[in-house]
């Protein structure tokens, strides 16, 4: 009498763990550029469209700037995770 994973998610309409985390972060990034104001103050930079690091026309304008990181800690970063 054992039930699916999957089944248990579509009974009580919840995520797997990684896709909640991930969603998350997709609303506060949501947040953070369509509601910045109902955010804490510390959010405000978080992160930053291109068009605002480049003084000319690129591609990739409308995105989210991508800060380089050296290390697997900084791939685990909001900051990173909410850019790509």
């Amino acid at each position: 009498m054992y039930t699916k994973i999957a089944e248990l998610y579509n009974t009580y309409n919840t995520l797997p763990i990684i896709e909640l985390h991930e969603m998350q972060i997709l609303v506060l990034v949501h947040k953070i550029i369509y509601h910045k104001e109902t955010l804490p103050e510390i959010f405000a930079n978080y992160f930053i469209p291109n068009n605002l690091i480049h003084g000319h026309s690129t591609r990739k304008e409308n995105m989210l700037h991508l800060h380089s990181i050296s290390s697997t800690y900084g791939r685990r970063a909001i900051q990173f995770k909410g850019g790509i």
